[in-house]
């Protein structure tokens, strides 16, 4: 397999200001990969990070989800499972094989698993996304940062959100080949 180094990524799930009127941030990353060739591809997409990705932290938790070609939203078994496997080494998305023509959506991030209370923990992971595939492999390639701003009144409601997404650069640019 050849390896190509796609772009740097930032996921977070942070109060941002602490106290009355908490400001909380969930942030994504996510990888949309098109494969152009006429048959399957199949693919490791690693992340190397500092500091480690972890499962949970309090009530913030790592959600991994794929979303394959066909329009079907990945169900919270399989989300779980993809949690799961993506934490073993070397972390990320192994073994994936995305059909001829197909595009395929890789998403990491941190939710907060109880909106009603801020949460006091973090969990961040910063670093280096890197493809893996044959020697002939074709893609298109675009990353995406997506967030979540949360803030909260004196009684722990949540008071409004604000979202934001936006493309990264990726080193090589949207097309890569392998």
């Amino acid at each position: 397999m050849k390896s190509e180094i796609i772009g740097p990524f930032e996921v977070l799930g942070s109060p941002i200001s602490p106290g009355v009127g908490a400001i909380v941030l969930t942030q994504g990353y996510f990888l949309q990969l098109t494969n152009l060739k006429n048959t399957p591809v199949t693919i490791d997409i690693e992340y190397a990070s500092t500091p480690a990705f972890q499962k949970s932290v309090g009530t913030v938790a790592l959600t991994c989800d794929i979303i394959i070609g066909n329009g079907i939203p990945p169900t919270l078994a399989q989300i779980n499972a993809t949690v799961a496997a993506f934490l073993v080494p070397p972390v990320g998305f192994k073994n994936q094989t995305i059909p001829a023509h197909t595009t395929w959506l890789f998403g990491v991030q941190y939710f907060l698993t109880n909106t009603a209370t801020p949460p006091v923990n973090m969990a961040e992971a910063r670093g280096v996304v890197t493809l893996k595939a044959p020697a002939g492999s074709h893609f298109m390639a675009l990353a995406t940062t997506r967030q979540a701003f949360f803030n909260y009144t004196a009684a722990n409601a949540l008071l409004d959100v604000a979202d934001s997404a936006y493309s990264v650069p990726l080193v090589g640019g949207p097309e890569l080949k392998l």
